[in-house]
């Protein structure tokens, strides 16, 4: 959908102690803060995939489980899309980049469905909070990251050893 000469805004999201995008070596001990219900699947592991590509994204979303939630059970009421959490999460990523420039059109990939989720995410639906609640707290480093979402410039950098901006070596 990028290419390294796109003008195409491209974020991503992913899980607080994930090392996909933190790179092989993973979050950096004590810098994040763990996520008590990470269950998101597709999103959050522990191992680093090397099809991922760092330099494709100008932009990091954190999103913690609680987050998510109120994402899928949002895209369930408004847009009758049964989904699961990182769909969830890219949802809620995808509205709020939106808002922030309305005169784009904004695109997000629904990654799985909602029925792996019917117990732990929809059987909740009654503590999903209004997703106009919810905003990214702003990080300029991968050490900086808090619950529930936090989000990061990344402007394509590579990540070069496992470490991408404002990650220490």
């Amino acid at each position: 959908m990028t290419t390294r000469t796109s003008t195409t805004p491209a974020p991503t999201v992913d899980a607080l102690i994930s090392a996909v995008l933190a790179g092989e070596h993973g979050p950096l001990p004590g810098d994040l803060v763990a996520d008590p219900e990470i269950i998101i699947a597709g999103i959050g592991s522990s191992i680093p995939f090397e099809n991922v590509s760092h330099a494709s994204y100008d932009t990091l979303h954190w999103i913690s489980f609680d987050a998510a939630l109120a994402g899928s059970v949002d895209l369930l009421r408004r847009h009758a899309v049964f989904a699961g959490l990182s769909t969830g999460a890219g949802y809620l990523a995808a509205r709020w980049e939106r808002d922030q420039s309305p005169e784009r059109t904004v695109l997000f990939i629904a990654a799985d469905t909602g029925h792996r989720y019917v117990d732990t995410v929809y059987a909740r639906h009654a503590e999903a909070v209004a997703l106009d609640s919810l905003a990214p707290r702003p990080v300029t480093t991968q050490a900086e990251p808090s619950l529930p979402w936090s989000r990061m410039r990344w402007d394509r950098a590579p990540a070069a050893c496992g470490f991408g901006p404002g990650l220490r070596n």
